[in-house]
């Protein structure tokens, strides 16, 4: 790929450009704040992944559709691209060696096929979670019941948790494929508790979907249970309805009799794992802040349309932030707990 640099592009990119959803530069406050000088790329080699795609004809819309959604958005924030193509890996790991070896510039994968393939290349963007922080978190809650209060004012009167606690607990769980309802506190425990899983608990019950857990910590059928902040958020208003009653959204009501923030309160939280990637080359002028910065900021762009979402889609998140390698490495870590080899 050729490039042509304007002087101190990276520097002045970096002092309008603001990383995470829904942010904006901010306008220089003087004339003698330096204004942001443009990168021009004459060629962007970018590779999509098939992970996504639900089927090959939204697949090859999106080849379609691409170059000229990422070049008009990349323009907007200062990065003008002559020639931008497009091509679809046939493999994380085909991908990444065309990432080492130069012939693609771009490249969007999912953070497990990414570390299953041995990496290769320098990670700048991941999908954004709560607050635009990089990845999604899961907490651990204590729900309603008299042995989900007991444990919540041990940690609120200073003390830890025992192994032995913690196994007498009715734990609620998602299925072992759920990044965030199994493997995040399955990390968690492992950490903690000198490798010990949610195996070696004694009481686990595993659920098929957020609200089935919550319904069961309603009914005081289980002490523990993971997901993520938001996701409990939005179940407030529903919990101190009657089952007869739906809340805005729709949703049933949980039944309780005070509100949710009194009587579900969070016992651990885990760390944010990454899910989607976008990948430079490594060493690649492409690897600076600014690009990164650049790059998600357009994406953001993209999100405005009907057409962009259809893109973001393929790409794996409606939103991407900067991120780094470091950031891979609670789910480096869940990949080895199961067993494989990176």
């Amino acid at each position: 790929m050729k490039r042509l640099f304007t002087p101190v592009v990276c520097a002045a990119l970096a002092l309008t450009l603001a990383a995470g959803c829904g942010q904006t530069g901010s306008p220089a406050s003087s004339a003698e704040e330096p204004q942001a000088q443009p990168l021009h790329l004459e060629t962007l080699a970018v590779e999509l992944p098939r992970d996504y795609a639900p089927d090959d004809e939204t697949l090859l819309q999106a080849i379609a559709n691409a170059p000229e959604l990422l070049k008009a958005a990349l323009a907007k924030e200062q990065v003008t691209v002559d020639t931008v193509t497009v091509t679809v890996g046939a493999s994380a790991g085909a991908t990444c060696q065309a990432l080492t070896g130069g012939t693609v510039d771009l490249a969007f994968l999912s953070a497990e096929s990414y570390l299953e393939a041995g990496s290769g290349g320098t990670v700048i963007l991941a999908d954004a979670g709560e607050g635009d922080q990089a990845g999604t978190a899961s907490v651990l809650w204590s729900s309603p019941s008299d042995y989900g209060q007991a444990l919540a004012r041990r940690l609120a009167d200073g003390k830890d948790l025992t192994w032995t606690e913690l196994d007498h607990a009715r734990w609620g769980v998602l299925d072992r494929d759920s990044d965030l309802g199994w493997r995040s506190p399955n990390l968690w425990l492992s950490d903690q508790y000198e490798g010990m899983t949610l195996d070696d608990l004694s009481q686990v019950t595993v659920y098929t979907s957020y609200e089935e857990l919550l319904r069961a910590a309603a009914a005081e059928e289980i002490d523990l249970f993971p997901i993520p902040r938001a996701a409990l958020a939005d179940w407030a208003e529903a919990w101190t309805l009657e089952s007869s009653r739906t809340d805005a959204a729709g949703r049933s009501g949980l039944g309780r009799p005070v509100p949710m923030t009194e009587e579900v309160f969070e016992i651990a939280a885990f760390e944010p794992l990454l899910s989607s990637l976008a990948v430079v080359p490594e060493a690649d002028a492409l690897s600076s802040d600014a690009f990164a910065q650049a790059l998600a900021a357009a994406l953001e762009e993209l999100g405005q349309t009907q057409e962009g979402q259809a893109l973001l889609s393929v790409l794996g998140a409606a939103c991407y932030v900067p991120a780094g390698e470091a950031q891979l490495d609670p789910l480096r870590r869940i990949l080895t707990m199961e067993g494989v080899t990176l």
